[in-house]
């Protein structure tokens, strides 16, 4: 009966550290189940520099895998992991407390602050660390304490505008050799004359491409598109 007991005791208590390893581990900002995108979090604090870690020196805790660059980094996590943690779970400090958004991170877009590691997002003309932390997040999700966008929305707002005018440029391209296919000038002319399709191919590539370049910059079609322009 004791053993019986001590069994349902040990079964019990080792459930409950699996639970909370895993309702832990999807608080975290995972990239293949490791953190920190496979950067040493104590190289932050020793070497002062985000330094990549390598899957020999693979350290889980609590659920959550780290990757260090060396074997006494891993010994001094092992030994303290809340010193070299990151807040928030890994996710942009600055989206985390100004509104509790989960943002990514750049793995070498850091500080250390009051001995604690946070890291930041930083992609996209966005590059949250000279906003610092901020520790309390509003009680109105979208909007920063300011009545700003929120991080997420000016991300989406980047993509965007990064997205047309790379469509701009291709469309652009596409363009500019419309003249010389549809003026029939003598390099375009001798081209399709040397492959045999001469004047119902430059004509019709002509039209392939300009159907292309208006595709590309309809939001709806810019997979058809693109998929022209590679044809």
């Amino acid at each position: 009966m004791k053993t019986i007991l001590i069994a349902l005791i040990f079964c019990t208590g080792t459930a409950n550290i699996l639970a909370q390893s895993d309702a832990r581990s999807k608080q975290f900002n995972l990239q293949d189940g490791i953190a920190v995108q496979g950067y040493d979090p104590v190289a932050y604090f020793t070497q002062h520099k985000a330094v990549k870690g390598k899957k020999d020196f693979a350290l889980s805790k609590d659920g959550i895998t780290y990757y260090f660059s060396n074997a006494s980094n891993k010994e001094l996590f092992g030994k303290n992991s809340a010193n070299y943690e990151p807040q928030y779970g890994g996710w942009c400090a600055y989206a985390m407390g100004e509104t509790g958004e989960k943002v990514e991170i750049d793995p070498e877009t850091f500080k250390i602050l009051d001995g604690k590691l946070y890291v930041f997002y930083n992609s996209l003309f966005n590059n949250t660390l000279p906003n610092g932390t901020k520790m309390k997040p509003t009680s109105r999700p979208g909007l920063t304490r300011t009545g700003k966008p929120s991080l997420n929305e000016r991300i989406m707002k980047s993509k965007k505008i990064v997205s047309m005018i790379l469509r701009l440029v291709a469309a652009a391209i596409l363009l500019q050799t419309l003249y010389f296919k549809f003026t029939g000038q003598p390099e375009s002319v001798y081209i399709f004359s040397k492959i045999g399709i001469e004047p119902w191919g430059r004509v019709g590539s002509g039209i392939a491409e300009l159907v292309a370049s208006i595709l590309l910059l309809l939001p709806a079609t810019i997979t058809i598109g693109a998929a022209m322009q590679r044809e």
